[in-house]
Parts: structure tokens; sequence; C-alpha cells
């Protein structure tokens, strides 16, 4: 945060982004996890009442768990990625976001974007050995395309192709099995960790604390 502030940093660009579930499936099948332990870790780290509530009934239907894997999920990917490109904007810099929700349909990884599973597309290695068994038979080589052709648009000028990040619109690139900009997609689970991740304390030379 302290860089992304920084005047001699400012004009860096940021890509920042994350998988829709990194650390999901490290809970599932823990049926020791309760939803009362999961509540309880999740006011332990932080998270008010209120935006507690919310967060938990925005994951209604998943084993408790899954909610804690999701919890991580969001506590140490998705919203760091949005605070950060929120901190380069308020400088003045370039952030851009993304999240990565495209599932196999198939496989032990059905219907959950994984850790590093963003990787392949991003590259354009989905032919690479060892891929298919993560993400199935047939994975889209259209988005492929559209991940890789980003990444390089932003490695040679700095700029992936969409809006900029900024606190008032929020956009965000969703790639998913139609990637599109979506404004402020992750409301809930930045309203739920913003106050736990963000530096708020943080003085810099000319930075308010």
């Amino acid at each position: 945060w302290q860089a992304a502030r920084s005047a001699p940093h400012r004009q860096l660009a940021l890509l920042a982004g994350a998988t829709a579930q990194e650390m999901t499936a490290g809970g599932a099948g823990q049926d020791w996890i309760t939803l009362d332990l999961v509540r309880a870790a999740l006011a332990r780290a932080g998270v008010p009442p209120p935006a507690l509530d919310r967060y938990l009934a925005g994951q209604a239907g998943l084993p408790p768990g899954e909610i804690f894997g999701q919890a991580v999920t969001d506590r140490t990917f998705r919203v760091p990625a949005q605070e950060l490109a929120a901190a380069k904007a308020a400088a003045g810099g370039p952030a851009d976001v993304y999240d990565f929700r495209w599932t196999p349909a198939a496989g032990p990884f059905r219907g959950r974007a994984i850790h590093c599973l963003d990787i392949p597309f991003v590259f354009g290695t989905l032919s690479e050995p060892g891929v298919t068994e993560v993400t199935g038979d047939a994975p889209p080589e259209d988005l492929a395309r559209q991940m890789h052709g980003a990444w390089v648009r932003f490695a040679a000028d700095g700029d992936p192709g969409w809006s900029r990040y900024d606190a008032s619109t929020r956009p965000v690139m969703v790639f998913a099995a139609g990637a599109s900009v979506q404004h402020d997609p992750l409301r809930l689970e930045r309203e739920t960790w913003s106050s736990v991740v963000s530096p708020r304390s943080w003085t810099g030379p000319g930075q308010p604390g």
C-alpha cells in the first residue's frame, strides 16, 4: 500500500485480481467446521456483526467448511486486490482489477474457480501437460485468448483494455463464460472485509492518516 500511494511509484500500472474460489475447496468435506465456528472465526478476524450477518447470508447454501474457505479467499485475495487498486487510484495512478469466475463443468474441481486456475488462461497454455486435469477436457479457448490478450496489452502499455478502477464506480473485469466489466460486483465481500484488510492508519508524505 505504501508503494501504491507513494509519488515515485504512482505512475506504475497495477493489475490485480484473483480467482473466485481460491481457497474454498480447502474447506470441502471438513464436517467438523460448524456455522458457529465460522461465525466466531470471522468475528475474531474483525468483521463487525452487521457485515458478518450479511456475509453469511450471502453464502447460504454452502457447507460451513466451504464458507470458511470462501472467507479465506475473500479476506486474503479478492478484497485486498480491490483495496490495493483503490489505494493506487486514490493517489492518481493507473489500476485495473479482474475476478476470474470460469469454472470447470466436470472433474475434481467442478464448479470452482480454484487457486491458480487463471494461470493457463493468462499465458495461453491450455494445451500444456496437466492443464486438463484441472480445467476438464474442453477449457474455452476464446476465454484464454481474451485473458492472454489483456495481459499482453498490460505488459506492453500498462492498459489491459477495460475501465480503470476508481472508488466511485469500481469496475471489475469478470472473466467467466462471457467476460464483461461489472461495476462493484464484489460489494458484499468488500464491505465485509475492507475495514479488516486496509491499512487505514498508514500515513505517507502528503497522505492523510
